[in-house]
């Protein structure tokens, strides 16, 4: 049985390579960005070359109360994911150094 994969900022470069890879295994990919015509042409690519579950959700997640809605649209759909893959979203910046890392970290 497939294993039900997210990942978060999906459009980002970083995302792009787990994505590449992912569609090589037997997995259903379910995508997540606030970019929702990057999100179209990822799907678009996607579809070719994999033939199982995919669906996309436009969220920014940088805002909580969007993370609760993906997980209510999740639920609502009988999702239940098995691997997340969290891309912190870069916002304009071009390291990993350059990210306030205590804003991804849960006390």
């Amino acid at each position: 049985m497939p294993k039900n994969v997210l990942i978060t900022d999906a459009t980002s470069k970083l995302s792009q390579h787990f994505i590449n890879q992912l569609i090589q295994i037997d997995c259903n990919l379910f995508l997540v960005s606030n970019n929702s015509n990057e999100l179209i042409k990822i799907q678009k690519e996607v579809e070719k070359k994999n033939e199982n579950k995919f669906e996309i959700f436009k969220y920014d997640l940088t805002k909580n109360d969007n993370a609760v809605a993906l997980y209510k649209e999740l639920k609502s759909k009988n999702v239940k994911i098995d691997i997340l893959i969290v891309i912190p979203e870069m916002e304009g910046k071009s390291s990993f150094s350059e990210l306030a890392l205590e804003n991804y970290f849960v006390n």
